[in-house]
């Protein structure tokens, strides 16, 4: 009552009112004496350990008016700052409920507004969720509210497990404080398989203890990793075959690693190796069930491939109906891709739909040929030197060096009897001197066609030396032999 009236007595009152109270207290001592135990406690719980004696006012003996003067002003102040220290208490309270309030709201707003299904369970029942869930799962707040998660699970889990006693492992040690961090399928309404990664945390409310959910779609992620491991094993496959070519000594077997290769590493219709020879390309390998009309030769300026090989491009067509210069093996075939083998030939993949192949495709190809090309590089280039080490440069029949190997592997009494011929050229050194040695070299070039052409594929034709020629007849007589030189004769006659 008395700090209510504090606050409206106006100030020109306030000295009457003090000295009432002057006079009063020394009417009478007892009020004294209790205002003070009130003025005290009001203080000390104002100024905190701050020390106030009130004593001396509790003390016998006549009292001065400064005294009570004194007296009076603690007790004003002191209702007053009590007041004071209730106000503030009072707003300090409502504010913290305000802020209480904003906390939870703004958590309640993080719960509906994440990217990720939030489920509560109660253990092993869904007792509420957030909107992404019901997104998630296709579902209404009622048809999720007091669900098992294995309702919303495959009988199975991809690794074999059954999904009931699988979850339930997972929440049990949930439920003894252990945070779980796994991955699990769900099942969408419609039937969806979806890969999620699942992490469960248990909290505390009201004396009951909860699980919460946080429910992931790592779909994405898992093609993602699919893809790589997709891919790695491509790449593996790519160095076996590179290590497998490093020991290939014969075209052939080249050609047909780089079909196999290529077979494992993509999923296409057909496939088909083709190697210049003269003005064609050629079909050298073709992929597994290729009809008989996906082998015709072409020239080497006709159709993709050609293209291919002239300007030595890879090529990527999503629609073979739509280049002009495209020439398939058959209408069926909507999509290639064309790569070039070095200068020597042309690799093609096709499929019969349209945009069946991508950049990772071709960037897979282009790998497999650069190392089939490097491979055959290397067998032509040992076979020219294997050519300049046993051939005649100038004639192709074999030198003197492949000569005294084939005479040495002839010695064989089943190639007898044996005849040799031995013969030269008359008049070369005159015919360099008087026309130059590129007659003389057309003179012994032309000899040379045609002792290949009287003698058989089983006779052993070379160059001697300079203007000489040998010959090695195995199984043949004398007559025989004479027979092959009278026809040597007559054919450089008529040359």
């Amino acid at each position: 009552m008395l700090d209510n009236l504090l606050t409206i007595i106006p100030g020109s009152l306030m000295v009457l009112s003090l000295l009432i109270m002057i006079f009063s207290v020394q009417l009478f001592p007892p009020i004294l004496g209790m205002g003070m135990l009130y003025i005290g406690s009001l203080l000390q719980d104002y100024i905190g350990n701050s020390t106030v004696s009130l004593s001396y006012f509790f003390s016998g003996g006549e009292r001065s008016p400064a005294d009570l003067f004194i007296f009076c002003i603690l007790l004003v102040g002191g209702m007053g700052m009590a007041r004071k220290n209730n106000l503030n208490k009072g707003k300090r309270s409502k504010n913290s409920r305000k802020e209480r309030e904003e906390e939870l709201e703004g958590y309640r707003l993080l719960y509906e507004t994440a990217n990720d299904a939030i489920l509560i369970m109660q253990r092993d029942k869904f007792v509420d969720c957030n909107k992404k869930a019901l997104e998630f799962f296709q579902v209404k707040p009622e048809e999720i509210i007091g669900k098992n998660p294995v309702d919303f699970s495959p009988p199975q889990q991809p690794d074999g497990s059954q999904s009931r006693e699988k979850a339930w492992e997972y929440i049990e040690s949930a439920l003894t404080g252990r945070p779980q961090l796994f991955e699990w399928q769900h099942q969408k309404k419609d039937g969806t398989r979806v890969d999620c990664e699942i992490n469960l945390n248990t909290f505390e409310l009201k004396g009951k203890l909860y699980i919460q959910a946080i429910v992931r779609d790592i779909t994405h992620r898992k093609t993602i990793e699919k893809e790589l491991r997709r891919s790695k094993e491509k790449i593996e496959k790519l160095h076996r075959v590179a290590l497998a070519m490093s020991k290939c000594q014969i075209e052939e077997e080249v050609f047909q690693l780089t079909v196999s290769a290529a077979e494992e590493i993509l999923e296409f219709s057909l496939c088909s190796l083709d190697m210049v020879e003269g003005d064609y390309l050629v079909v050298k390998a073709t992929s597994s069930g290729l009809p008989a009309e996906g082998t015709r030769s072409l020239k080497i300026d006709e159709g993709i491939a050609g293209r291919t090989l002239l300007t030595g491009k890879p090529y990527l067509i999503d629609d073979i109906r739509k280049d002009q210069q495209a020439r398939p093996a058959s209408g069926d075939y909507k999509s290639a891709i064309s790569l070039p083998i070095g200068e020597m030939g042309v690799f093609q993949v096709a499929e019969k739909r349209v945009g069946a192949f991508h950049e990772e495709d071709m960037a897979l190809l282009e790998l497999l040929i650069s190392h089939t090309t490097e491979v055959l590089k290397r067998i032509k280039s040992q076979e020219k030197v294997n050519y300049m080490t046993f051939y005649d440069p100038l004639t192709g029949l074999y030198n003197r060096v492949r000569m005294d190997e084939e005479i040495f592997q002839i010695d064989h009494e089943d190639n007898l009897p044996l005849s040799v011929i031995m013969g030269d050229m008359n008049s070369l050194k005159l015919v360099n001197d008087v026309f130059g040695h590129a007659e003389g070299d057309r003179m012994l070039r032309n000899a040379g066609q045609v002792i290949s052409k009287i003698c058989r594929k089983k006779d052993i034709v070379g160059r001697w030396g300079g203007d000489e020629f040998l010959i090695i007849l195995p199984q043949t007589t004398s007559q025989e032999a004479k027979k092959v030189v009278t026809g040597i004769k007559k054919e450089i006659k008529n040359f």
